[in-house]
């Protein structure tokens, strides 16, 4: 153990061997500082400004008429017109590009959920037919029971039921396709 003597002295050592600069209160006080200095900087700006006055309308135009006896305070408010004007234009632009990449998206959207109507449909039609085809096999299979030659009257019952009971399942199946297809 450290006695408090010893203590004092490595933490007296530590604190002459790290420079100031790479205290952490060095680099408070200097944020400090070029805050103020900035925030100060912005307020001066904005000041200077004549609030009372009214912000002429310059055009492009009017720019060209202009004679070489305005002063440098007619000149800081064009370029802070034509900064204006940059910035408005910029905005525009970016929203002209937002608004084409929204349409462009929503039409996308709208032939994704075109292309899946037309497969739901193709697949309701493909259905419609399978089941057609599945009625009319079943009915032609109850034809053939009808009139296959048999040993006896019931194995040929058993046949024209069984011939029966798919033609009316598929029949159901066919109903149920042709009101989907709607």
């Amino acid at each position: 153990m450290y006695s408090r003597s010893t203590k004092r002295k490595n933490d007296a050592r530590e604190a002459k061997a790290t420079p100031f600069y790479k205290k952490w209160w060095f680099w408070l006080i200097l944020a400090i500082i070029v805050l103020g200095g900035a925030l100060y900087a912005i307020g001066a700006s904005s000041s200077n400004k004549d609030d009372d006055s009214p912000t002429p309308d310059i055009s492009y135009s009017s720019k060209k008429h202009k004679t070489s006896s305005t002063s440098e305070s007619d000149d800081d408010s064009d370029e802070e017109t034509d900064a204006e004007k940059a910035e408005r234009e910029s905005s525009e632009a970016a929203a002209k590009k937002k608004a084409e990449e929204n349409a462009k998206a929503a039409s996308d959207a709208q032939k994704k959920a075109t292309d899946e109507a037309n497969k739901v449909k193709d697949q309701k039609q493909q259905n419609f037919n399978n089941a057609e085809s599945a009625l009319s096999n079943a009915k032609a299979g109850l034809q053939q029971a009808q009139g296959a030659h048999y040993d006896n009257d019931a194995d040929k019952q058993k046949a024209i039921d069984a011939a029966q009971s798919r033609v009316d399942a598929a029949q159901k199946a066919f109903d149920a396709a042709k009101a989907a297809l709607g």
